[in-house]
């Protein structure tokens, strides 16, 4: 195969940070930072607490909720919509040859991930994908026979400007994750429209020209996009096994500087690539004492005691069927995101800018950590930060209807919590 020499031009050969985030400063580890039972069968993906209930597996009044779950609020109906339309998005072909590419993987590496941050991602890092992190069968029993060695996973932060002025109980959260999962579709799709005969002879340094999944079956290696309804792998695995987070007491992967605030998707792709390695920032022992999300859990979900194996990983045990009961029938919308909102490390004042010095000293990170933590408590957790950020128009669903206006009404929420624990 023909190779591109670059060892003239300044193109990616340096170790300069990447993205907005010091990802580089995080210590590597060899390992996840929780326990993994090896030789773990695949899951079918119908067993994902949300599509159990979809199908019923949670009961008939769930599976019904379930039905108008997203399109039950008219801006939620409208991202569910498109996004349908982005996942029908058609693969090309991989083209019959392989494009010449440098020799130095690193160099290809720093490429792709440079071309994620251009597209729009915030984070990017990149895994090898165990064959147990594949889904055995998609939700409507589709096998999922193809599998791909290298993931590229990228993550762009949810709207927290809304979710500071939302209290964790509002139709909202679903319309924040899907605002994310509309962008990293088109990330994962894109990433570029030229055609096999024009990338022979492109020029690496002109990668600002090129809109990750399309861009790299046109170089000539299969790829394929694992986006949000469209997924082929557990994606929260291949979030840590990039090193973009930690498996948390939520029950999800929390990340350093994001929290739990942050959609994910991937590019899988056999295209050679450097692997990132887990990372270790010490969320393990921080989740063991916390305990901030179980105690304001509003279904008592999340688990209280100790990690306990499940699917082969120990972690922390989410009740998935108060979590999604409440979600699916909540009067008030959507989901409910409390979690996140009261996770310390979701702070809604501290974007890239507040990183740019640190120089990778855990004690510093846990300060602001520690501080919000303080804040939160002062605050009664879940309590609107910023009521004046509110730009929703309050409702409820009385007997089947919609009704807007006026303020959050507690006392349904109150019976709802009842009737659904």
């Amino acid at each position: 195969m023909e190779t591109l020499d670059l060892s003239r031009r300044g193109v990616l050969l340096n170790d300069e940070q990447l993205g907005p985030y010091p990802l580089e400063k995080l210590k590597r580890v060899e390992r996840l930072t929780v326990d993994i039972v090896e030789d773990s069968p695949r899951v079918d993906e119908k067993e994902m607490a949300f599509a159990k209930c979809r199908l019923g597996g949670f009961g008939d009044v769930l599976k019904k909720r379930m039905e108008d779950f997203t399109v039950r609020v008219p801006i939620g109906a409208s991202y569910y919509h498109f996004q349908k339309y982005l996942n029908d998005y058609p693969e090309n072909e991989v083209a019959p040859e392989k494009a010449p590419l440098p020799e130095d993987t690193r160099i290809v590496t720093r490429h792709i991930k440079k071309m994620a941050y251009f597209t729009g991602a915030e984070m990017v890092g990149v895994c090898e994908v165990p064959r147990d992190v594949y889904y055995a069968t998609k939700v409507d029993g589709t096998p999922v026979e193809r599998v791909y060695r290298y993931a590229v996973v990228f993550l762009v932060r949810t709207q927290l400007p809304t979710i500071a002025a939302s209290h964790g109980d509002e139709w909202l959260d679903d319309t924040v994750a899907y605002q994310a999962y509309q962008r990293l579709a088109c990330m994962s799709n894109t990433l570029a429209d030229y055609s096999f005969d024009e990338m022979r002879s492109i020029d690496l340094r002109h990668y600002r020209e090129m809109p990750l999944a399309d861009y790299i079956r046109r170089l000539g290696w299969p790829a394929r996009s694992d986006a949000f309804n469209n997924y082929v792998t557990i994606m929260p695995r291949l979030v840590a096994l990039a090193g973009l987070g930690e498996f948390s007491r939520l029950g999800i992967v929390v990340n350093p500087f994001m929290g739990a605030a942050f959609k994910a998707a991937a590019v899988l792709t056999d295209l050679p690539l450097v692997p990132d390695g887990p990372i270790d920032f010490g969320l393990q022992h921080y989740c063991s004492v916390c305990k901030i999300c179980a105690e304001q859990c509003p279904m008592h979900a999340i688990s209280t005691g100790e990690q306990e194996e499940y699917r082969g990983y120990m972690l922390w045990r989410t009740d998935e069927r108060r979590c999604v009961a409440h979600g699916a029938a909540n009067p008030h919308g959507c989901t409910c995101g409390r979690c996140a909102k009261v996770c310390p490390f979701t702070r809604p004042d501290c974007g890239p800018e507040c990183f740019q010095d640190w120089d990778g000293d855990l004690s510093v990170l846990y300060r602001s950590v520690e501080a919000r933590r303080k804040f939160l408590a002062s605050h009664g957790y879940v309590e609107p930060e910023e009521e004046h950020g509110k730009w929703w128009l309050p409702h409820v669903v009385r007997d089947g209807k919609i009704q807007y206006g006026g303020d959050f009404d507690y006392e349904v929420q109150r019976r709802h919590m009842e009737r659904t624990r």
